[in-house]
Parts: C-alpha cells; sequence; structure tokens
C-alpha cells in the first residue's frame, strides 16, 4: 500500500522529522516512498505522476510506526478517504484540520482553495466521536444540498467523497495510534525508544561497503570494524552510540588481535547487549539467531573478519599496528566533529541514510561538509569566458518529465554511491552503459563491456529510452541518472580538459533550493524539463539545500543531429 501513494508534506515546522518518520519505520529500517515537499495547500494541484493514492501530511505530523499504519489501512477507509472532521455543532458546517488526509488521487478537488463557493451535500454525522463532542467518526451524505459561500480546508473534500461514496471517515484509533502531532503542547517525544535504541546499539560488522582513506588523519563512526582497517596514524572515532565506544575502547586495550568472534560474544554477553548488528558480509539483517550457538557464532564472526580484512587490507594488516596509532574517541555525531578535515579524509559510513539524523535536524549539518574551494567558488565565480566554447548551451529537448521520474522511482534501489570523494550524498545509475552500477568513467572498470541498455533500465524505464532514441545520437555512451539527496552536494571539479559543448545535462526534478553553478557562466536556470548542453572543461558545483532529492539524466554520445540542429 505505502508503494502506491505519494506523500505531500506542507509548510517547514519540524520538516525534518515530518520526513524521517516516512522514511523510514519505528526501528530505522528504510522505506521506499514517494514525497513530495509544498510550502501551500494551493501548490498541491501544481504536482505531477501521482501515485493511486495521496496523503496529504502537515509538517509535524510525525509517524511512531508507518508500517503498521499502513496495516491497520482497511479497504473501506481508502474507499472513502480518511482525514480529521471536525463539526461545528452551532452552524451544522464541517471541515477538515489539515494535519493529515489520505485519499484517492482521483478524488482531489481542481482546487484546495477556502474562498470559493462551494455545493456542499446534507448530511448528517455519527452519533459517538474519536474525542469531545466535534470530532465525528463518520459523515454520512443526506438528502439535498446547500450552498457554502467561503468554504474552509478540506470541505470540497468532503463534497466529492459524501456525492461519489456516500461516506466520509475521520481517522479511528486503530490508526491515530501510529501518529502524533509535534505542535501539540502535550506530546511526549516519538522517538524516544528508537533513539535509545541507537545510542545503545553495537555494529559488529558495517552493513556498507568499507572505504579505506588514504590520508595521514581520519575521522570516521566506530561502527564495524571500518575504523580498524584505516591506514591513517590518527584516527578520530566519533559515534552517537555510548556502547559502540565502549566495545572500541575494550578492542584496543583488551583484545590481543585474536579470535575476534570470541571476544565479540563475550563482550555481548558480559554487557548484557540487547541492541546488536551482525551484518555478515556488509548486509543488513544478518542471521542474528547465531547467538544461540556460541560456537556457529564464533566461527561465522571470524571467518566474516578474515574475508574483510583480505578484502580491504590483504597482506597489509595487523592487530599490532593500531598500537602504533593515535586513536581517539567522543561520544558525538561525527557532523559535529567534522571541523579541520577534508571530504577525503572523513568516513561518513552511511549515515546520510539514518533515520537518526532526519528526527535530530542533523541532516542540516551536511551543508557544513562543503569545501572552502567550493564555497569560495561560488562567490567570487566571473562571468568572462577564456575559451573559444561557450560554457553551456541551453536547448529544447520536450523532456516527458513525469513519466521518466515515475520509471526513476522505479530503479532508485539500483542507485550506486558516485565519486564520494567529491560530495555528499551523490549517487548513480546507468541507463545505457558497462551495467547499471559501472556509472564512472570506462577507464576505471578497464574491461572490454560494451556500452548496452541495462536490463534493469530496460525493464523499468521504457519511456525514458524511446524518448531518449528520439533524440538523434548516433551512438550512446554512457546514459545515467544522477541522484543528489536532500543537503547533499558535488564540490567543485571538472570533468574533462578540453574545450568542447558534450555532455547533455536534463533537469527532470530540480528543486528552487538546489543550485547549479558552472565556470564563467554563473548559477544554471534549471527546472524540469530544462536541458543544457555543457562544456565540462569549466569547473561545476551542485548544492542542494532543499529536503527533495535532485534527479538528473546526464547523456554522452556522438553526432547528435536532434541537438546540433
Amino acid at each position: 500500500m505505502i508503494d502506491k501513494t505519494t506523500f505531500v508534506i506542507c509548510g517547514d515546522t519540524y520538516r525534518n522529522k515530518t520526513i524521517g518518520s516516512i522514511l523510514f519505520g519505528k526501528w530505522g529500517n528504510p522505506i521506499r516512498t514517494d514525497i513530495r515537499l509544498i510550502d501551500t495547500w494551493e501548490q498541491v494541484t501544481n504536482l505531477s505522476g501521482m501515485k493511486e493514492y495521496t496523503f496529504l501530511v502537515k509538517s509535524g505530523t510525525v509517524f511512531t510506526d508507518i508500517e503498521m499504519f499502513f496495516n491497520e489501512l482497511s479497504p473501506a477507509l481508502l474507499k472513502t478517504g480518511v482525514g480529521h472532521i471536525e463539526h461545528d455543532n452551532a452552524t451544522n458546517s464541517v471541515y477538515l484540520n489539515d494535519q493529515a488526509l489520505l485519499i484517492r488521487t482521483d478524488m482531489m478537488p481542481k482546487t484546495l482553495s477556502n474562498t470559493i463557493k462551494l455545493k456542499f451535500p446534507n448530511f448528517t454525522r455519527a452519533d459517538k466521536d474519536i474525542h469531545h463532542n466535534y470530532t465525528p467518526i463518520y459523515l454520512r451524505a443526506g438528502q439535498g444540498d446547500h450552498i457554502i459561500e467561503q468554504s474552509k480546508f478540506g470541505q470540497d473534500i468532503i463534497a466529492n467523497h459524501l456525492n461519489k461514496h456516500q461516506y466520509f471517515n475521520n481517522f479511528p484509533p486503530v490508526l491515530r495510534q501510529y501518529k502524533v502531532y509535534l505542535p501539540n503542547p502535550d506530546v511526549e517525544d516519538p522517538f524516544v525508544e528508537y533513539k535509545d535504541m541507537i545510542e545503545n546499539t553495537m555494529w559488529i560488522f558495517n552493513n556498507e561497503t568499507l572505504k579505506i582513506k588514504k590520508t595521514t588523519k581520519v575521522l570516521c563512526t566506530g561502527g564495524g570494524i571500518g575504523w580498524m582497517l584505516q591506514t591513517a596514524k590518527k584516527i578520530n572515532i566519533c559515534d552517537i552510540s555510548k556502547l559502540q565506544l565502549k566495545f572500541v575502547d575494550q578492542c584496543i586495550k583488551q583484545w590481543n588481535g585474536h579470535n575476534f568472534g570470541e571476544f565479540v560474544y563475550r563482550f555481548i554477553i558480559e554487557n548484557k547487549v540487547k541492541h546488536w548488528h551482525l551484518n555478515l558480509d556488509e548486509e543488513q539483517d544478518s542471521n542474528k539467531e547465531l547467538i544461540m550457538d556460541k560456537d556457529k557464532f564464533v566461527d561465522a564472526v571470524n571467518r566474516n573478519f578474515n574475508t574483510l580484512v583480505d578484502k580491504y587490507r590483504k597482506n597489509t594488516w595487523t592487530w599490532q599496528d593500531l598500537k602504533d596509532k593515535e586513536i581517539t574517541c567522543e561520544n558525538k555525531n561525527i557532523l559535529d566533529c567534522v571541523k579541520g578535515y577534508h571530504m577525503e579524509s572523513i568516513n561518513l559510513s552511511n549515515i546520510m541514510d539514518f533515520k537518526y539524523n532526519y528526527i535530530n535536524d542533523n541532516i542540516d549539518k551536511w551543508i557544513n561538509l562543503i569545501s572552502p574551494a567550493t564555497k569560495s567558488f561560488i562567490n567570487s565565480n566571473t562571468k568572462q569566458n577564456p575559451y573559444n566554447d561557450p560554457p553551456c548551451e541551453k536547448l529544447d529537448l520536450d523532456v516527458p518529465v513525469e513519466k521518466i521520474h515515475e520509471e526513476i522511482l522505479k530503479i532508485k534501489k539500483w542507485l550506486v554511491p558516485h565519486r564520494e570523494e567529491s560530495g555528499m550524498g551523490w549517487s548513480s545509475f546507468c541507463i545505457h552503459g558497462k551495467s547499471c552500477d559501472a556509472t564512472k568513467e570506462d577507464s576505471f572498470y578497464n574491461d572490454s563491456r560494451p556500452h548496452v541498455w541495462t536490463n534493469e533500465a530496460l525493464e523499468h524505464m521504457p519511456h525514458t529510452i524511446a524518448w531518449l532514441k528520439t533524440l538523434g545520437y548516433q551512438r550512446f555512451q554512457r546514459v545515467r541518472v544522477m541522484c543528489l539527496a536532500p543537503k547533499g552536494f558535488i564540490n567543485i571539479h571538472r570533468d574533462q580538459t578540453e574545450s568542447k559543448l558534450s555532455a547533455v545535462n536534463v533537469a527532470i526534478t530540480h528543486p528552487t533550493a538546489c543550485k547549479f553553478y558552472l565556470e564563467h557562466h554563473g548559477e544554471l536556470e534549471f527546472s524540469p524539463g530544462v536541458a543544457y548542453r555543457l562544456n565540462l572543461i569549466n569547473y561545476h558545483t551542485v548544492i542542494n539545500q532543499s529536503n527533495e532529492y535532485r534527479y538528473h539524466v546526464i547523456i554522452h554520445g556522438d553526432k547528435n543531429k536532434v541537438i546540433e540542429s
């Protein structure tokens, strides 16, 4: 059901918390959801590519367990619509509180304006209320109708449902238990259990590909063994989990470098660890039942440890080496420890896809990682062009934005991190290339695989491919979906050493708070459907200061007759 729903979040108060409660389950498991952000309800009608159901959510409404919320939804509620009904007993009128509203998308009115005349069906209300005496559990259509001279929020939606389905429902208690409205003064922190778990969790191994930084000092989290395998002489570990730091400390002071599995097992038992993750083979949700059999657990941990050491530090690592390093530990969020470090010396693990950072508003701190050179470039960029070719050329490519966006959401799970040394939250997917995950330059892979339409794109992006084929390319090279996460950025860089217009950059989504700066031009005026052919000898940078994902399609190919004409 969640995969059939578009969430529309209105406003900015507690916005990060609202987003985090939709993107992740109660305990932080990622959930694939389609989220749109607006500033006023009237902007709903400007949205496109909406799924079967639309969930209007006022910023500040958070879900304590969004999976259970949708599990409890009944077909009847989905059919008749569900919102926060308020009944004015004095005037016998009804309207909606805008905290939350879930309806079929085809029942959305043309406007959510509260200033229009409205023909409203006569109705009867339920005898029972959700609470107090103004929140009836449902409304039922009666005989005839009447004119409302100046409608209030949601009255047009209620009218549509009463006319077509005879009923409109209030959120029942079975659903209300899984959501709260933070501005209410009597609401307690709905994430307290989750925070307590995260701040007292132990990660035995990482659940993402490790990154060994080739620098003299490294800033990293304490999760898994990533800190252990760094080559740097100075290792600063910052982690929100007090338990993880205790484990690191005991590793350094008590472990002899042999039988890691036995050491881990003893730590879990002696410290009565309640929350821990095994993550064998760098995958989430590995078999925690192994702890029931000590020998199997110890053997599995030792085998995985040896595999990772061989994978990342084959014949170059010993436990004794750590004794000669300067290792410090701080019980802080790593984003509060980045001052004095360059991007290439920071290992953020996968905290960008982490519920904890949303509900604590840490996502706004990612912007602090932007390099000084990038900031200077933005402030001093000149439009005086030293090259014969222009820095860019705007194109009209008749882009089917809605269809491409819909298909991008289908391949989102295959996005892979892209040039992590150059920014934060940058990921990519190959529509045409060596494979869907081979998103870097061909020289990086050193193999003879040809460029083809990738299997994942053929299955999930047929409309995108059909549109690309209309552009007149004689031959495609790499064609990629490029994603920039909320608060993500791409530091200043350039992609070629000769001056020529080459790659075509097509905006599919481009939040207004996302800025693309190009040397010798200034800010590129991207919006959905806008395309530029770029001369990438010019330095450029992208800063996404919004809370939305930015999706572009980047096209490389030969002899584009349509564009050249």
